[in-house]
């Protein structure tokens, strides 16, 4: 563990929590701080998706953030009494093929416990008073006592929410806008027909009108504040303010929830019982102009804020951490180059923006009041989603699946078109291998997790179980008629990136053929018996693929070359070259191979 005073984390929210517990992780320590006294007792934010999930695994909280949540596996959209839509997630590219709602209190106390075994705790009641960074940068905190103190980390983490200080205090500003319509958000007990497997949207002829299962005896409701109701004050309609802990106004009764709801035509003929949370809020598209002022970072709400359309707020805040704090580790430990750190804002800038865009045009969409719009919308929505393409493509988009990082400028990868070799036969099999890569994930893409058959019939295994870890992963795939040569090849190159990069990078070679090398030191065996590994990868001859440690592709070529894989890797852990550190090599390269046929 580096023992580091340099890294401060303001806000013990989701986000910030799992900035603590990934630093901690990865071998890091770091102090974290919360103005408030103790974790929220509000379920706030409720929709985990599946990329977050498939996040808490690799952390290690998987089977407690699944113990305290609910699954729902499908969305169901009216108009009135009409059901004009139906989703499902069970096509959806993961382990994970479904929603979980969970209370944001549980997902915060799973957290917080986690940060706890790993040695951290979060000082609560502790509030920055002032933070300068024109030299350098200075912190004062203000402790439970009144009393305070200064101290000069490195790095700030602005996990601070949507009335970030942080934010204020380096003089950004959320740019972006808020939405007229003000809506109520309400945690409660129904009598009524509805799945607790499904959501509901209803597009109702007065406003928009949700349900979703929390638990089997618990529902979430959000609907749209009939206009007569709504809070008109131009004060609370254009500031972020207003979305921050939601009860920017007084709160609402039982009562006018019921008239609430009776105004909406209560569509779903539901019968109420006395709320356990009711508040009202509104909604903002809005985002920080950069994520990186000098060594002060922004993540979640302190840097964008989202419609609740396709649950995405969370998530991405969550998202945002796990970039960030193993490029931060890198860094910090002396091994990983200052790259890294200017990548975050590279990588998670574009998907923000993009994200924020698209759930503010799909809350347009669900908020239409024009009769003849609301009708198109309606009818166009039941066709496209019936065509199973689209809806496999808009359900990994809203499961944070498809987002990727191609643009990046810390991936790459390296393959062409085979050149004519005279042989038509020759050149037939090079262009199928070529296309074959082609069609596979590209880098920067989210790198898939994939259920293999391994020798022997045994039950299934799941990549991700296999690569899991704070490394780097290095995926030499053998291809399916592989020649003697390149196994010699892959375990050439596992030699010399163990040699190189140590335990940075953890080696593993995929093979469809028997029992043909054994894993060792530098070099572990997947064995793909059926082919699913080599197929979804597109490895119908050898190439490799680099898994960075938070699961998206950083590198891969065609073939697997240890020139371009250095060459890669040496611009982004540049600082840790393990020359002859490894003195028994020679001695594993020559017994490696066994005798086995290939």
């Amino acid at each position: 563990m580096i023992n580091s005073s340099e890294i401060l984390i303001v806000g013990a929210g989701p986000v910030g929590l799992t900035m603590a517990c990934e630093l901690l992780r990865h071998g890091v320590s770091c102090r974290i701080i919360d103005t408030k006294t103790g974790l929220s007792d509000k379920s706030k934010a409720l929709v985990v998706q599946a990329r977050t999930m498939e996040l808490f695994e690799d952390m290690g909280v998987i089977e407690d953030i699944l113990k305290t949540g609910h699954k729902v596996s499908a969305t169901s959209f009216y108009a009135g009494s009409d059901r004009i839509v139906h989703i499902t997630n069970e096509d959806l590219d993961t382990h994970y093929a479904y929603n979980l709602l969970n209370p944001q209190s549980d997902t915060e106390q799973t957290l917080e416990a986690h940060l706890n075994s790993l040695g951290g705790e979060v000082e609560w009641n502790t509030k920055i008073v002032e933070l300068d960074q024109e030299e350098k940068l200075s912190i004062t905190l203000e402790h439970p006592d009144g009393s305070t103190s200064t101290i000069e980390p490195t790095y700030v983490i602005a996990c601070d929410g949507a009335h970030s200080f942080c934010r204020k205090a380096v003089g950004a500003k959320l740019k972006g806008e808020t939405f007229s319509s003000e809506f109520l958000i309400a945690d409660l007990s129904l009598d009524w027909f509805g799945s607790k497997d499904e959501w509901y949207v209803n597009f109702t002829d007065q406003g928009l009108f949700m349900l979703a299962p929390i638990s089997n005896n618990l529902w979430r409701m959000l609907i749209e504040v009939p206009w007569n109701m709504q809070d008109k004050s131009t004060d609370q309609q254009d500031s972020p303010e207003t979305t921050a802990e939601y009860a920017y106004r007084e709160e609402p009764t039982f009562e006018h929830l019921q008239e609430m709801v009776e105004q909406l035509g209560n569509p779903f003929n539901v019968k109420l019982q006395k709320p356990e949370w009711i508040s009202y809020f509104r909604v903002h598209r809005r985002l920080i102009e950069r994520f990186r002022y000098g060594n002060v970072f922004f993540a979640g709400d302190a840097a964008h804020l989202h419609s609740p359309a396709g649950g995405q707020g969370m998530n991405a805040g969550i998202q945002d951490a796990y970039n960030l704090a193993w490029k931060l580790a890198l860094v910090c430990r002396g091994v990983g180059a200052p790259e890294l750190l200017d990548s975050y804002n590279a990588e998670r800038y574009p998907l923000s923006e993009d994200q924020v865009e698209k759930t503010d045009s799909l809350f347009h969409v669900f908020l239409l009041r024009n009769s003849v719009a609301r009708s198109i919308r309606d009818r166009l929505a039941s066709f496209l989603i019936g065509l199973d393409p689209v809806q496999h493509r808009l359900d990994n988009r809203l499961a944070m699946l498809s987002l990727n990082y191609r643009h990046s400028p810390i991936v790459d990868e390296q393959y062409s078109l085979p050149k004519p070799s005279g042989s038509i036969k020759t050149d037939i099999t090079g262009l199928k291998r070529w296309r074959s890569f082609d069609d596979g994930p590209k880098a920067g893409d989210r790198a898939p997790d994939v259920a293999y058959t391994e020798q022997g019939g045994k039950p299934e295994k799941r990549l991700f179980q296999a690569i899991r870890g704070t490394a780097h992963q290095l995926i030499l795939f053998t291809g399916q008629k592989p020649e003697l040569s390149v196994y010699q090849s892959c375990h050439e190159i596992s030699l010399a990136i163990q040699q190189r990069y140590g335990s940075l990078i953890n080696t593993f070679l995929v093979t469809a053929q028997g029992n043909v090398m054994e894993s060792n030191e530098s070099l572990s065996i997947l064995h793909d018996k059926v082919g699913a590994l080599h197929q979804r990868y597109g490895a119908r001859s050898n190439c490799l693929y680099l898994i960075r440690p938070d699961g998206y592709i950083g590198f891969r070529a065609q073939p697997a070359t240890l020139e371009s894989l250095m060459s890669y890797c040496d611009r982004l852990l540049s600082d840790h070259l393990q020359t002859g550190n490894n003195h028994n090599s020679t001695k594993n390269a020559q017994t490696a191979l066994s005798p086995a046929s290939v």
